[in-house]
């Protein structure tokens, strides 16, 4: 048998292994220093160029103002509705601006009080006995004394349990249906007489909606409450006939108030808010008027 011959293979014939899986020398290493000097010769680039290019690529991966747009309408609902509360809150004291049912009152007819106010002696009254009819009596007497230095305000002081008598002290006897937000907190009060013929009442209060609400409840009562205080002289049978009357909204010395009118048009009671932690309680617009003009001058501390 003849035996079978195989050509061996030839070298040529045998693939070279390259000496890298790219074929090829290997390639020298790539590094960010030595892209930015490639791009820098072959391109008419400088340092400064690429620093900005960079930049830019930076910004431009920065999220849109569309991933923040949730936030943003966040902001703006919050926005709306804090404006929205305080133009209630506006409407409902204020009437945005001066209510349209709102009557100006001018005092320049009427008024013979000079420009300045000025603060008198200080009268102190004793009310340890709790007697709202003992005060009135008291005040009447404190309006016939002469001040050795009369002003056109004069400030009472009352005494009672202690040294200095305390809103809820006072309110205790003299209205007893006065709101728990007027007399929970013991803030500072003025009472005073005006011309030595009526007097006038300066609260502090802590939250004007708070407070707001408290006195158009009050209302009911108020004049019924304060007004015997007010004006001690006035005799009981008109008191009487004062003490359902109706509120209504004026505009007095550049501050909206509530007032209380009799059958014959004329103002008897009235208070308003000349800043939101004060609330000015009078018997007639010209007391009220010049306790406005003793706090601005800061007469009534």
């Amino acid at each position: 048998m003849k035996e079978i011959e195989y050509d061996a293979p030839q070298e040529a014939d045998v693939p070279k292994k390259p000496d890298h899986p790219g074929g090829g020398k290997v390639a020298p290493l790539r590094t960010y220093r030595g892209d930015v000097d490639e791009m820098m010769k072959h391109r008419d680039l400088t340092k400064t160029d690429i620093i900005v290019a960079e930049q830019k690529h930076r910004e431009a991966a920065i999220p849109s103002g569309e991933d923040h747009s949730m936030l943003f309408r966040a902001i703006a609902i919050a926005g709306a509705l804090f404006l929205v509360l305080f133009g209630i809150a506006a409407y409902t004291f204020f009437g945005v601006g001066q209510r349209e049912s709102s009557e100006t009152i001018d005092l320049s007819a009427t008024s013979t009080r000079p420009n300045a106010v000025t603060v008198g002696d200080t009268e102190t009254i004793d009310i340890s006995g709790g007697s709202k009819a003992q005060l009135a009596a008291d005040l009447i007497i404190a309006m016939g004394k002469p001040a050795e230095h009369q002003g056109l305000l004069r400030e009472i002081h009352f005494v009672g349990k202690s040294s200095d008598t305390q809103i809820s002290e006072l309110l205790a006897f003299v209205a007893p249906r006065a709101p728990s937000a007027i007399t929970d907190k013991d803030h500072p009060y003025h009472f005073g007489l005006y011309s030595n013929t009526s007097g006038y009442l300066v609260l502090s209060v802590g939250s004007f909606p708070t407070a707001l609400a408290s006195m158009l409840r009050w209302e009911q009562s108020l004049v019924e409450d304060l007004l015997p205080i007010l004006e001690p002289r006035t005799p009981k049978e008109v008191l009487r006939q004062y003490a359902n009357l109706p509120f209504g909204d004026a505009y007095i010395s550049q501050t909206d108030v509530r007032t209380a009118r009799s059958k014959a048009g004329d103002i008897v009671f009235l208070y308003g808010f000349p800043t939101r932690n004060t609330v000015v309680i009078a018997s007639n617009p010209l007391a009220f008027s010049a306790v406005l003009d003793g706090l601005r001058s800061g007469g009534i501390k």
